[in-house]
């Protein structure tokens, strides 16, 4: 029929897929290009939010300082780190930075595929010979549990190593050679985008570092001799540092706070003949007979020659009749009995005329607030109850609220002694034998013997004793209740 129409034919379908094919070609480069360069252009912003920032933090800083600022450094992993700075836009995926005293903001940051170099407070494209980057995964060695065991060697590092660290200072890589050649180091918040937790026992033990500077945002953990005898300073981000036992001076930076402890673990124990007492003990573990120095009177010194202590068990609350594992009871090296006074009389209680209810004259003797101003009792009023837990001896009941009031000791309880050292002998507690005095027996405890008698730690035995008949001469060895948040374990 001569009014149908005609369609393509398979050469003009063909003819159109080429050109469509050519066009798409030609366009498609043009297309990934324009892409590209906005991911370009908003990395290249966002590198410069991320200086404005510093730039931001640095004068806030220095003007809620009277005019001063401290150096600061940080580092970022996947859109996370640097948490003082107030970044709008994107955060860098790595990268580190550093502002100086001066505002002067340096550093090596990366969006993705684009890497930015800051150097002099200016955004650069290409690394400048006038300023150096730290990339500290060149740098450190560090495990899976995000633990650094040292600065990297030249040889592969196993796992193994890793676990059990010896870090000398032969073979090491030359990036971190170049790194400590000034004596400082800086921990980051991430290296090989693991999140530092922590830093391994004798990491930097074979280096002479004099500063150390911690960026982690989070708690983190200091092993055993993980710094040298030669650090001086350490400085901290917006984080708590746990288990450092540290005579450098620490440093907050930030929002951080360093923890305060008012008992330290001793380094060296008391001692007479070949007699030691107590133990040194292992951190990260409370047993009884560990030393402790304890700053009692709130001088923020811990003298091991007058302030020493010795962990006898978790706190035994005689009203609930439980151990509440929160504090530890410590108890001091000697007697605190007052000059000149040696006959101690175990006074009851309350009215009653015989001793079984307990040493109430000798109360005297212990320590106050006012002396022992740094530590107190988490419950001046005390229930008075037996070995067994009973409330009364016979009909006759015993105090339910005996008062310590003003004072910041109380004696140890029986249960707390036996939890400590056991009840056969106290031969495996020898610290409670320290500074024996002839003159004086044994020491007063708390806690009155179901059978009618008080109860106290025999200096001749040494032992548990009840039923003594004379209550003279009889020592005052305070206890102090400390949260365990407050001693360095």
């Amino acid at each position: 029929r001569k009014d149908m129409k005609k369609g393509f034919t398979l050469i003009e379908l063909l003819a159109v897929i080429i050109i469509l094919a050519i066009i798409a070609l030609v366009a498609t480069p043009k297309v990934i290009d324009v892409i590209d360069s906005y991911r370009e252009s908003a990395a290249k912003d966002s590198a410069h939010g991320v200086l404005h920032s510093a730039n931001y933090y640095y004068a806030e800083e220095y003007m809620n300082n009277n005019g001063s600022f401290k150096e600061y450094e940080c580092s970022f992993n996947n859109g996370l780190g640097c948490d003082l700075l107030d970044i709008g836009g994107d955060k860098p995926t790595k990268g580190n930075i550093s502002i100086n005293k001066d505002g002067i903001v340096n550093g090596k940051i990366e969006f993705n595929d684009y890497a930015y170099y800051i150097c002099n407070s200016k955004v650069l494209e290409e690394e400048s010979s006038e300023c150096s980057f730290i990339e500290y995964e060149k740098i450190y060695a560090i495990n899976e549990s995000g633990i650094i065991t040292g600065l990297k060697t030249e040889d592969n590092v196993s796992m193994l190593n890793n676990i059990i660290p010896t870090v000398y200072a032969t073979n090491i890589t030359s990036e971190a050679s170049e790194y400590i050649k000034d004596g400082k180091i800086t921990i980051p918040e991430y290296v090989n985008n693991i999140e530092v937790t922590g830093i391994a026992d004798n990491a930097f033990s074979g280096y002479e570092i004099k500063e150390v500077t911690i960026l982690s945002s989070k708690v983190i953990t200091i092993g055993t001799n993980a710094f040298p005898t030669t650090l001086t300073k350490l400085r901290v981000n917006s984080c708590l540092v746990d288990k450092y036992n540290l005579d450098a001076e620490v440093e907050g930076m930030g929002v951080c706070e360093i923890v305060t402890y008012k008992c330290k673990r001793a380094t060296q124990l008391h001692a007479k003949g070949t007699t030691e007492y107590g133990s040194l003990g292992e951190l990260g573990t409370l047993t009884s007979g560990d030393a402790f120095d304890c700053d009692v009177d709130g001088d923020e010194t811990f003298d091991p020659t007058t302030e020493r202590f010795y962990y006898v068990s978790d706190l035994y609350n005689t009203n609930t009749k439980g151990f509440d594992n929160k504090y530890a009871v410590l108890i001091y090296y000697k007697n605190t009995i007052k000059a000149g006074v040696y006959n101690v009389l175990g006074d009851a209680y309350d009215s009653y005329s015989n001793n079984y209810s307990g040493p109430r004259t000798a109360r005297d003797h212990l320590p106050t607030t006012k002396q022992w101003s740094n530590v107190s009792l988490s419950n001046t009023s005390r229930a008075i109850i037996t070995n067994g837990g009973s409330t009364s001896i016979g009909s006759k009941p015993l105090p339910t609220a005996f008062s310590y009031e003003g004072y910041a000791t109380r004696f140890l309880t029986y249960q707390e002694l036996v939890e400590g050292c056991g009840t056969d002998n106290l031969n495996n507690c020898n610290y409670l034998m320290e500074n024996s005095q002839s003159l004086i027996k044994g020491l007063w405890l708390e806690t009155p013997h179901a059978g009618g008698n008080a109860y106290v730690i025999s200096h001749t035995s040494p032992s548990i004793t009840t039923g003594i008949t004379n209550y003279t001469n009889y020592g005052i060895r305070p206890v102090i209740e400390v949260k365990k948040t407050d001693i360095e374990i």
